[in-house]
């Protein structure tokens, strides 16, 4: 009995002495728990004490590749690369529409780069990011490579308004002239000036594009559409793309050539220029797909040339947002004054997204 008493009374003195210290200490301060906001989608989250929703994604990637060219210029070349991407989207309601303020920056082993930003309210759109006339999906066969689709991908500054109903939609849009590339001062003062039809079903999303330039009346079309094949597949796609006009920048791209890293090489403003790509994506399991593309482009600069490219890779998810990706890709130049110049490039890339 004695035992029992001794222990109670411990633990009875041992809960006072515990309150009376508890008594002393200040009132914790409310904690502003961060709130989950599903008005915009997955992934955002109220800014503390805001009505903004903020979402953060983005990826690391590291990419080994050999490169074996068939010309005299280039010899055989290996190649380890590191890379990241990193997304910043702020978005909040108000009697106009959504407000959104978009940021992304790239990443490599020479720096950070501001990739794209703009501002946009409602149907307006203003800043640094693809040009309305781009036929741009973000799931095509990646191409940090550099090699080169000879597609108008590039971005550019600009002001934008679009509408949309019931899967239809317009653009109007304002360009830096020749995007930005008038390194030789060759450009223009003018915009140039895009428009664009959008459509969207069940089965396909489209797009016809328009530009004009002011330099040299150039001009140029594209038209793209998306077959969504999921019958086939959960996931399955089909892109068919092609761009004509003497506004060669909106028709081959800012490269332009395989592996040109300047704007102006091996083109000239005013010469018809063609680009064509076809691309399929087919998925055996939701962690394991493959895609295929072919790529086409003509054009003349002091001779004729005739492009094409071709690649394939099969994409392995071993656990989630983690993609390990082996690839085979070919490309060759053409001119009708007999030159030839084609390269194979082999890549392993390994990428770890994050929503």
């Amino acid at each position: 009995m004695r035992l029992k008493a001794l222990l109670l009374g411990s633990a009875t003195a041992i809960a006072m002495a515990g309150g009376a210290q508890a008594a002393d200490l200040s009132v914790a301060e409310p904690v502003d728990y961060v709130k989950v906001c599903d008005a915009f989608g997955t992934g955002y989250w109220y800014i503390p004490g805001t009505d903004t929703c903020l979402k953060i994604w983005g990826f690391v990637e590291f990419k080994g590749s050999y490169d074996q060219y068939n010309n005299d210029y280039y010899e055989e070349h290996y190649d380890f690369y590191t890379g990241a991407y990193l997304n910043f989207s702020a978005k909040s309601m108000t009697d106009w529409g959504p407000l959104e303020g978009f940021l992304a920056f790239y990443a490599n082993q020479g720096g950070v780069y501001f990739d794209e930003g703009y501002v946009s309210l409602g149907p307006l759109l203003a800043g640094y990011t693809h040009s309305g006339f781009n036929q741009q999906y973000p799931w095509v066969l990646d191409d940090s490579s550099g090699a080169g689709y000879f597609q108008p991908e590039e971005k550019t500054s600009l002001v934008r308004l679009t509408w949309a109903v019931n899967g239809f939609g317009i653009l109007l849009e304002a360009d830096e002239p020749n995007y930005e590339l008038d390194y030789y001062d060759y450009g223009s003062s003018m915009p140039d000036l895009i428009a664009a039809i959008t459509a969207s079903t069940a089965m396909l999303d489209g797009k016809i594009a328009f530009v004009w330039s002011d330099y040299s009346d150039g001009w140029a079309v594209s038209a793209g559409v998306v077959l969504k094949l999921d019958s086939l597949a959960p996931g399955d796609k089909l892109l068919l793309k092609a761009a004509y006009g003497t506004a060669e920048y909106y028709v081959l791209g800012r490269s332009g050539y395989p592996g040109s890293s300047d704007p102006h090489a091996y083109r000239q403003m005013g010469n018809p220029a063609w680009s064509a790509m076809a691309n399929f994506v087919h998925y055996f399991a939701p962690n394991f797909n493959m895609s295929a593309l072919v790529n086409y482009a003509s054009w003349e600069h002091y001779r004729e040339h005739t492009a094409w490219q071709a690649a394939f890779n099969i994409g392995y998810s071993p656990v989630p947002n983690l993609w390990i990706t082996p690839e085979v890709r070919w490309w060759s130049d053409v001119t009708n004054a007999g030159g030839d110049s084609s390269n194979w490039r082999f890549t392993v890339r390994a990428r770890r997204t994050f929503f």
